[in-house]
């Protein structure tokens, strides 16, 4: 709280007066309200879901990793992932992008809740964000570029070390590591790699094919809007 210091004033007879009780309530209050401005002023972000925030996105702008808002999109680490600034970026470009805009009944088809869920889906889905990011912004930060790169090989590692596991008895299992392929098909196609692409797709067939075919993953509806079911 800021310190005041009250002294004595001298009017047009040259004469010394105390301040009234009035006057000091005034100027505390003055004080107390413009100091408040201040500190709301210095410590007010960018709201997430703004206009200004989302046009500073799709320009490539504002990325610099200094100018970031205080308030992230994960305080709690409630991602499946571990976190770090350039995360948070790509996290807060993917909801504004896809998922932004959509009501309540429509949030059981959303990507992001989607990848929630599973570990390698996060991954990819993060590196599908920077992918898709630096396409429409080649200039985007190089920083959120190598983070982007780090998410694809960690979705590939994921990916080997689960079917290593022989988790084909869950469906939900199957599922999310066919989605992550199919995802890393976007990052690949994206990115030039037409052979790593290929090699991702025929992973995703043969799991669906080993899996039981449209009957049994009909319901999952990210999976189907991933591979175009």
């Amino acid at each position: 709280m800021p310190q005041f210091k009250f002294v004595t004033v001298q009017g047009g007879d040259e004469k010394s007066y105390m301040v009234s009780s009035s006057t000091r309530s005034h100027a505390i209050r003055a004080g107390l309200k413009r100091t408040t401005h201040r500190s709301r002023r210095r410590a007010t972000a960018t709201p997430f879901g703004s206009t200004g925030f989302q046009q500073e996105i799709s320009h490539g702008v504002g990325l610099s990793l200094e100018s970031v808002c205080p308030g992230c999109v994960d305080p709690f680490n409630s991602l499946p992932v571990p976190t770090n600034l350039q995360v948070d970026h790509l996290v807060k470009y993917l909801l504004s992008k896809y998922d932004n805009g959509l009501d309540a009944s429509d949030r059981s088809r959303a990507w992001f809740p989607y990848a929630l869920q599973s570990v390698p889906m996060m991954h990819s889905t993060l590196a599908m964000a920077a992918t898709l990011w630096r396409a429409e912004c080649p200039s985007l930060e190089h920083s959120i570029q190598v983070e982007g790169l780090r998410q694809k090989g960690e979705a590939i590692r994921e990916i080997g070390t689960r079917l290593g596991k022989n988790l084909f008895l869950y469906d939900d299992e199957m599922a999310f590591l066919m989605s992550t392929m199919a995802t890393l098909v976007i990052v690949e196609i994206c990115d030039g790699g037409f052979d790593a692409a290929e090699m991702h797709l025929k992973g995703v067939y043969n799991l669906f094919r080993l899996g039981g075919g449209y009957d049994r993953f009909k319901d999952q509806f990210i999976l189907c809007k991933s591979i175009n079911l």
